[in-house]
């Protein structure tokens, strides 16, 4: 547990953007996760992994380059536990760096560093044939099951807009496929520029999206790949999924508003957040962990 806390990054969104550019400059590979405490939960992090596959996430949060915070739980667990006195890190309450606030501000801050010349867009996804789509105003239409490139109009559409940014490389994989495998990087290479930032907004969702980064480490490192591992924010982008109002943000009560306006699709994920306080209680307070 206290390995991956003391993974996460603690100062702000601009000192964020300067590490995350030194670091891609340095390397010449970079690989940002976000961590939320639903997935701390469902993927059992701080209890000890069972499975191979909550091993492998485990294992990847603490290879990431950076781990950036996301969501009120986290920053309440993380400040208990420094308040307590069971990590030693330099901040106390960590900024939340959530990836739908903090990936568009990091494409706004290199833009008007480099240029949009500088920056060439890959997008990752997924389509997803056991769900509903949803109508939004790029013209997605509603049916049940998506077909793989069914959103790409959307998609590119979207971006053009809240970026001002073509996407050079597009691709989708079936969300269900774990082989992590598919995404062809010799096909890739040919969109790939030298000379520029090659971001790789990867939005394969938790925890395929970081397997994926896990099991083609050594590809990311040899394209020079800026990769973020994005989880919905592609959906927030093309009006998918909808911001709560800024008054609930600065509440700290989106997670209400989403168990509100979803509750099948978000109560567990709201639950696991709730075992926050169970978290508090046995690891921090008893050091059960």
């Amino acid at each position: 547990m206290f390995d991956i806390l003391n993974k996460i990054f603690v100062w702000n969104r601009d000192d964020a953007v300067t590490a995350l550019l030194n670091t891609y400059e340095r390397q010449q590979y970079c690989i940002i996760s976000y961590l939320y405490f639903a997935p701390i939960v469902t993927h059992r992090v701080f209890v000890g992994p069972q499975n191979s596959n909550q091993k492998t996430y485990s294992q990847h949060l603490l290879e990431n380059d950076f781990l950036l915070m996301d969501g009120i739980a986290l920053q309440v667990f993380y400040f208990i536990a420094r308040l307590l006195g069971r990590i030693k890190t330099a901040k106390y309450w960590l900024p939340n760096l959530n990836g739908t606030d903090f990936f568009p501000y990091f494409i706004k801050q290199i833009k008007t560093k480099y240029g949009a010349k500088k920056i060439n867009f890959i997008f990752y996804g997924v389509y997803d044939q056991r769900d509903a789509c949803i109508v939004n105003q790029y013209g997605a239409t509603k049916q049940y099951g998506t077909k793989k490139d069914q959103f790409k109009e959307a998609r590119i559409a979207a971006i053009k807009q809240h970026f001002d940014l073509p996407i050079d490389y597009y691709y989708e994989s079936n969300f269900t496929d774990d082989s992590f495998a598919d995404f062809s990087f010799e096909d890739m290479r040919k969109h790939i520029k030298p000379d520029a930032i090659n971001i790789v907004m990867n939005c394969r969702w938790v925890p395929r999206q970081e397997f994926w980064s896990h099991f083609n480490r050594e590809n990311i490192k040899k394209y020079h790949l800026l990769v973020f591992n994005q989880w919905a924010t592609i959906d927030y982008l093309c009006g998918f999924e909808k911001r709560a109002p800024k008054v609930l943000i600065w509440l700290k009560l989106e997670w209400l508003r989403r168990l509100l306006t979803g509750w099948n699709k978000n109560i567990k994920k709201v639950l696991s957040t709730l075992a926050i306080f169970k978290y508090i209680l046995l690891y921090l307070i008893l050091k059960k962990g």
